[in-house]
């Protein structure tokens, strides 16, 4: 597969005279030396990585709008994004219930009312 070189000018356009590194660090390393490693990984599984990344950590700025333009670009449909946020955003739901489902089923039991104590009381 031919290597397709991205090219990206965010960084040096909105903070090249203010913070000139990290405009090099975006635009030349992460989008025209990561992104452009489509031999390793296609820019359709990069997008998915990408907006798996963004949605997680709850990033809804103009970077995951430019990112789900992208992945528009790079072949994922308008279905699919929807199930990567729905499924996304369903996944840290699941390790929490599991982490917490002997505490749920011990609260579903009816704890007999001769058992409960308020708190701060000592009586038995």
């Amino acid at each position: 597969m031919a290597q397709k070189k991205i090219t990206q000018t965010a960084g040096h356009d909105q903070l090249g005279e203010f913070a000139p590194e990290f405009a090099r660090l975006n635009d030349d390393i992460l989008f025209g030396e990561v992104w452009s490693r489509n031999d390793l990984l296609g820019l359709r599984d990069r997008s998915l990585v990408t907006l798996t990344s963004l949605i997680s950590q709850g990033i809804t700025d103009s970077s995951l709008t430019y990112h789900l333009q992208e992945a528009k670009k790079n072949g994922i449909t308008r279905t699919e994004i929807s199930e990567i946020i729905t499924h996304t955003l369903s996944m840290p739901a699941g390790p929490r219930l599991g982490r917490h489902s002997a505490r749920l089923r011990r609260f579903g039991k009816k704890t007999p009312r001769w058992k409960m104590r308020r708190p701060g009381s000592n009586k038995r």
